[in-house]
């Protein structure tokens, strides 16, 4: 009988162990989902992708000053 109540104590203990994760699980799940949405505006976007184009123009214009112009690979064979 001792044994009945130990066994049953301890599927009951891992069944809260279990629910507990499982409740861990679905709020860190929510919390994620929460600052999802919570996403940038897009005057922030837009911004942001205006600044990007510009340092690409940016980078582009600094290789065309800076670095020597290329050559074919036929000269580069010989």
């Amino acid at each position: 009988m001792w044994y009945d109540g130990w066994l049953a104590e301890r599927e009951m203990n891992m069944h809260v162990r279990d629910a507990r994760a499982q409740a861990e699980t679905r709020r860190l799940a929510r919390l994620v989902r929460m600052q999802r949405n919570q996403g940038l505006s897009w005057e922030l976007r837009w911004m942001m992708c205006r600044l990007g184009l510009r340092l690409v123009a940016l980078g582009a214009r600094i290789e065309g000053q800076f670095l020597p112009p290329s050559r074919s690979t036929d000269t580069r064979v010989h």
